[in-house]
């Protein structure tokens, strides 16, 4: 079943060859990609989620990420205080 409502920026694929050895059809390839990776207006381009998915992979790595969501889960009621835990992430990077 084809999902609808998706746009495709790319030119027809089913073009025969000649035409897709011209520099018109590439120059469209191009911007097609270009506007797939960096389109700046929408706020969840593939760019922008691979930095900030890197970005929190490496974080997690060093032992840096937020633990809030840790304690929301022990917590009961916001109450933490039953609880004896040190809070500090342990890292998992290796300097090899």
């Amino acid at each position: 079943m084809a999902i609808s409502g998706m746009k495709s920026y790319f030119p027809s694929q089913v073009v025969s060859d000649v035409e897709k050895l011209s520099y018109d059809y590439g120059l469209k390839v191009a911007k097609a990609i270009e506007t797939e990776w960096f389109n700046n207006d929408r706020n969840n381009s593939r760019y922008k989620n691979n930095l900030n998915n890197f970005h929190n992979l490496r974080l997690y790595a060093r032992g840096e990420q937020s633990i809030q969501k840790y304690k929301d889960e022990l917590s009961i009621n916001g109450d933490l205080s039953y609880l004896n835990l040190d809070w500090t992430p342990v890292p998992i990077y290796l300097n090899l």
